[in-house]
């Protein structure tokens, strides 16, 4: 989806690209913000960004999460 080189590596996710990323919907990613669940984000606005290194983290702890509730 990303070129993984530095130069063109994104800094930050928005929510289309991070659902995209994480195979949810971007409505599944709003209730986590509201429930204080979610990824940490920062807010420019309206605009909602995830850091890509700390969103990538978060996915992995959740995954982890889920597949041991399994």
């Amino acid at each position: 989806m990303f070129d993984s080189s530095p130069a063109t590596a994104p800094v930050c996710f928005n929510r289309q690209q991070a659902a995209t990323v994480a195979a949810m919907s971007v409505s599944w990613l709003k209730l986590q913000d509201r429930r204080g669940t979610g990824a940490p984000r920062l807010r420019c606005g309206n605009r909602v960004r995830y850091p890509v290194t700390s969103f990538l983290e978060w996915l992995k702890a959740h995954s982890e999460t889920q597949s041991q509730a399994v």
